[in-house]
C-alpha cells in the first residue's frame, strides 16, 4: 500500500525519535535507572524507617537502606510495578511526549516485543490518560464516527459489520434517553457538577483537594494536613491545577476553586459545541493517519490519545511521565475487559 506524504513524514519522525531514545536507553536496566532518577528528583526515594540514605546497584529494581538494611522495590505504586518490558513502556512515553502516535504493530517492531505486549502497553497508556480526563469533558454519542469504525472486537455482534457495535449503542442511548425524559418531567434542579466523588482523581489528589479551602495554603501546610510527602503533594497540585480545580497564587500558595453549577456547564457546552465538532473532524483525520481504523470497543481510548496529542494546555511537558509514576497500573483484567462507554467523552480544546 502506497503511503501518503503525511504518513511518510510521521514514519521518519518516529524513527528519528526512536534512535535518540535508543542512544540513551538501550536496555530494561537503563530504563530502571531513568525511573529511579525521576523518583529521586521527586524526593520519593527513601526507606519506611525515614532514612533517605540508600544504596542501589545500577540497573536494579530495588535499593537497600543504609540504616536498617531493608530492601525496597521503588517501582511499587507506579505503573512499572511488576512489569518486564520497562524499556518499551518508557519508549512509548518518549514517542507520545513528542506528539508521535504509534500503533501496536509499530511499537512491536521498534522494540522487538510481541504484538500482544505492545498492544497492552498502549491500552494501559490510553486507560491512564482517560482517567485523567477532567469532569468538564463533553459527552458525545459517537454517531459521527462510523466512518473510522471498521475493526471487529469481542463486542461486535456475530456475523455483523463492526459498526453494528455503534448501532447497538445508539439504540440503547435512545431508549435510555426516552425513559429518562419521561421520568424527569417537572424536575429541573441545579446540581453541583464538581462533586469530588465523581471526579477521576487519584487517592493523593483527593486528599489534597479535600485539604484545600478558600484560604490560601502552602505546600508545607498541605503536607501537614494530608500527611503526604512534598513530592506527592506537589505532583497532585499540578494535576488539580490543570483540571481547573485549584488556583495557584503568588508565593507558591493554593486555594480551592468554587464548584461549578449545572447551569454554568450548559452555557459552557453551547460555547464549546463548535470547537467539539472541529475536534471530531480532526480526530477522524488523526485515526486515518495513524491506525486507519478502530473498533468501537476501544474508541474512547483512541479519543483520549487524540486529546493527549493535541491539548498541550492541559498536557504540559512531563505530565505523562508523572502520570506513570503517580498511579498503579490498571489490572490485566481491567485492560482485557475494557469497553468504551455508550457516551464517549472529549474535552473541548483549541486546535
Amino acid at each position: 500500500m502506497t503511503m501518503s506524504d503525511a504518513e511518510i513524514a510521521l514514519e521518519i519522525k518516529i524513527k528519528k525519535a526512536y534512535r535518540a531514545f535508543n542512544r540513551r536507553v538501550k536496555t530494561d536496566e537503563d530504563a530502571l535507572d531513568v525511573i529511579y532518577k525521576k523518583l529521586k528528583k521527586l524526593h520519593r526515594i527513601g526507606c519506611q524507617c525515614g532514612c533517605t540514605d540508600v544504596v542501589r546497584k545500577k540497573g536494579a529494581r530495588s535499593f537497600v537502606c543504609s540504616d536498617c538494611k531493608e530492601e525496597t522495590h521503588f517501582t511499587v505504586g507506579t505503573v512499572y510495578e511488576g512489569k518486564v518490558r520497562i524499556r518499551a513502556m518508557l519508549g512509548a512515553i518518549h514517542l507520545s511526549e513528542r506528539n508521535l502516535p504509534v500503533t501496536s504493530s509499530k511499537l512491536s517492531k521498534l522494540f522487538k516485543i510481541g504484538y500482544g505486549t505492545a498492544h497492552n502497553i498502549l491500552l494501559n497508556q490510553g486507560i491512564l490518560i482517560n482517567k485523567s480526563m477532567p469532569s468538564s469533558a463533553l459527552a458525545l454519542t459517537g454517531k459521527g464516527l462510523q466512518s473510522i469504525i471498521f475493526r471487529r472486537s469481542s463486542e461486535t455482534p456475530i456475523r455483523r459489520h463492526p459498526v453494528a457495535e455503534q448501532e447497538e449503542v445508539e439504540k440503547e442511548l435512545f431508549e435510555t434517553t426516552a425513559s429518562t425524559n419521561e421520568s424527569s418531567k417537572g424536575s429541573n434542579k441545579d446540581t453541583d457538577s464538581t462533586n469530588e466523588l465523581e471526579l477521576n482523581l487519584t487517592d493523593d489528589q483527593k486528599r489534597v483537594l479535600k485539604a484545600l479551602s478558600e484560604t490560601s495554603q502552602s505546600v508545607d501546610d498541605l503536607c501537614i494536613i494530608t500527611e503526604l510527602p512534598a513530592g506527592a503533594v506537589s505532583s497532585a497540585l499540578v494535576f488539580l491545577h490543570l483540571d481547573n480545580l485549584v488556583d495557584e497564587l503568588p508565593g507558591g500558595r493554593y486555594t480551592r476553586k468554587a464548584p461549578v453549577k449545572q447551569s454554568s456547564m450548559a452555557s459552557r457546552f453551547a460555547q464549546n459545541l463548535e470547537a467539539l465538532n472541529i475536534s471530531l473532524n480532526a480526530f477522524i483525520a488523526f485515526i486515518e493517519l495513524t491506525s486507519k481504523g478502530v473498533s468501537r470497543k476501544c474508541l474512547q481510548l483512541y479519543l483520549s490519545q487524540f486529546w493527549y496529542h493535541l491539548d498541550k494546555t492541559f498536557w504540559q511537558k512531563g505530565a505523562l511521565s508523572l502520570l506513570y509514576l503517580n498511579n498503579p497500573s490498571p489490572s490485566p483484567m481491567a485492560v482485557r475487559n475494557y469497553v468504551s462507554p455508550n457516551l464517549l467523552r472529549l474535552p473541548a480544546f483549541s486546535l
